[in-house]
């Protein structure tokens, strides 16, 4: 749902309140958390972003809350609210109501734990001339179907998409046991992949890696850390955010490796949560990985650090593939290598 142009009478002060609440009364109410700082407007003048959101997302094929499903922790209205949704569907709605309860003025960091690219040239598959993530992304969503009751075809996908490069199965790889896919194996390929030479890893991920941090390859669509489902399960979710909401843009492949966004702007960054520190205040991993990451990017945020987490790859060659191709973490480990 786009807002209406700022001259209607929506904008007026009442309006824009019972706008907001509408949205707020969509979500499920969460007391503030301990420990988890709020954004007010005393401090807010000195921040890159007005308010921040974390998720932790899922590839589940059934409803699934509590361990290994779907988190979300969002800073809506001076207030921190954490839920469990138990489908993608119930997820995206979320979100839905957070954006539109983030003030028209105010900018916002959606920060998500799923690699937002595949390692370069695989973008070239198309054969398209300047081909980027763009590429990437419209030929994900050519393939992947997810259903309300998040019942989807990932490992259909995965296959189909081996099967266009045109060579030995992979590089996308991986698959629960018992099943059969033409051109999807269950265990890892060899790497360098194919006549292009596909990577295992993106650069920031070679980097990560190097850094000692248990970093997973997107190809990889099923086991422990499958990145690669996560990766298919939430390109269709994204593009079809960035369509009905304008002021959402994808870091750093539509901004550039900027350091502060337009009035108004979203910002969609990835994350890998296990790389910052946890606070342990939650029973459930995955939970505490949200709340610790907000904790951390809040604490950047009010004192003007997270900055350095947007600045990206030092050497242009770098800077241009994460851009053009990748994408980039906001990473802890990736600003102190520079």
């Amino acid at each position: 749902i786009r807002r209406p142009p700022r001259s209607t009478p929506l904008y007026s002060s009442a309006a824009s309140d019972v706008y907001k609440r509408q949205a707020l009364e969509s979500l499920p109410f969460f007391p503030q958390l301990s420990g988890t700082p709020t954004v007010t407007h005393s401090n807010r003048q000195n921040q890159i972003f007005d308010e921040l959101t974390v998720i932790d997302w899922s590839s589940a094929s059934r409803p699934a809350v509590g361990k290994d499903s779907i988190w979300i922790v969002s800073q809506i209205a001076d207030i921190t609210r954490l839920s469990n949704p138990p489908t993608r569907t119930q997820a995206r709605n979320e979100i839905d109501s957070v954006i539109k309860a983030t003030d028209v003025d105010h900018s916002r960091l959606i920060a998500i734990d799923v690699s937002l690219g595949l390692p370069s040239p695989f973008e070239e598959v198309l054969g398209l001339p300047g081909a980027s993530w763009r590429d990437t992304w419209n030929l994900i969503n050519s393939k992947v179907s997810d259903a309300i009751d998040n019942s989807n075809n990932r490992f259909v996908a995965g296959s189909s998409l081996n099967a266009m490069l045109g060579e030995e199965r992979g590089p996308f790889w991986g698959h629960p046991d018992g099943r059969t896919y033409a051109e999807l194996h269950p265990k890892r390929p060899s790497f360098p992949w194919g006549s292009k030479n596909i990577p295992e890893f993106r650069l920031c991920e070679q980097l990560m890696r190097a850094k000692k941090l248990a970093i997973q390859s997107t190809w990889k669509l099923a086991y422990p850390g499958s990145v690669g489902g996560q990766f298919l399960m939430a390109v269709p979710w994204l593009t079809t955010l960035k369509e009905k909401y304008p002021q959402v843009k994808i870091w750093p492949f539509e901004t550039g490796f900027a350091t502060r966004p337009q009035k108004g702007e979203i910002w969609v960054a990835e994350i890998w949560p296990t790389e910052f520190p946890r606070l342990f205040q939650h029973k459930v991993k995955d939970a505490d990985q949200v709340i610790s990451v907000l904790t951390y990017l809040d604490d950047c945020n009010s004192s003007g650090l997270i900055k350095d987490l947007l600045l990206g790859p030092v050497d242009l060659a770098s800077a241009e593939i994460a851009q053009r191709a990748e994408g980039w973490p906001i990473s802890p480990a990736l600003s102190e290598i520079q």
